[in-house]
């Protein structure tokens, strides 16, 4: 899987945390980005992740861009629970 942030300035989009895995998720489960203590709500559809609340994604960025990693924390389409970890390092 991988993870990017896209900013679309003719959508007024900026800063859209991104994630696509290389499974399919289930939709009705708690997917969670969590950096220290911080957890961020997720929502899934197919393969995808985004942030829950797109108001927390400036907070969610700016926090990403402090710390050394994030965990992804959810629930495959075949109910298997998955936790994987990014590396921030470089991240700006």
């Amino acid at each position: 899987g991988y993870l990017f942030v896209a900013t679309r300035p003719t959508e007024k989009i900026r800063n859209e945390v991104a994630l696509i895995m290389n499974f399919d998720l289930k939709e009705s489960a708690d997917h969670q980005a969590v950096i220290g203590n911080t957890p961020y709500d997720l929502v899934a559809k197919g393969k995808n992740l985004w942030v829950k609340t797109p108001a927390e994604e400036p907070r969610l960025v700016e926090a990403m861009r402090r710390a050394a990693d994030m965990t992804v924390k959810g629930v495959s389409a075949k109910n298997n629970a998955t936790t994987d970890k990014y590396s921030l390092k470089g991240f700006g």
